[in-house]
This record gives C-alpha cells, structure tokens and sequence, in this order.
C-alpha cells in the first residue's frame, strides 16, 4: 500500500442514492449511508439528542461534533 492510498471509502448524503448510484456503489465497494441510515446511526449514538427528552438538539450536535474533532485532531 502506497501513502494515502485510501483503505476504505465512505459515502453519506442526507437524502437518497439513486438506483444507478447504489449500483456503482456495490460495484466499487464502497460503503454508504442514505439520509435514513445516517439518522438512525446518529440518534443510536445518541449524537445530538438531550437524554431527559429525546429531543434533538442542533446546538448539542454541533458542540458534540466540534468535541469529537477536538478529540481526533
């Protein structure tokens, strides 16, 4: 493996992937996440949700995500 050759490619959009898309990518081998899947991975992470109500929060998702950053810079 070469430096920065990629290893594994991820692929996320908040809304739909076409039927050509989703063609081209099992073809590739990439991995992808439609609007849905992403939703359903961030609330089981509990990424941007208050616990006491199960409310999303958007200035709690953004903090979480600058944290993470933070955390993997």
């Amino acid at each position: 493996m070469r430096p920065f050759d990629a290893s594994l490619i991820l692929i996320f959009t908040t809304g739909g992937f076409s039927v050509g898309a989703k063609a081209l990518l099992e073809r590739s081998g990439m991995l992808s996440m439609d609007g849905d899947q992403l939703t359903t991975f961030l609330c089981d992470a509990g990424i941007g949700i208050q616990n006491e109500d199960s409310v999303f929060d958007a200035s709690l998702f953004r903090e979480q995500l600058v944290d993470t950053a933070k955390l993997h810079a």
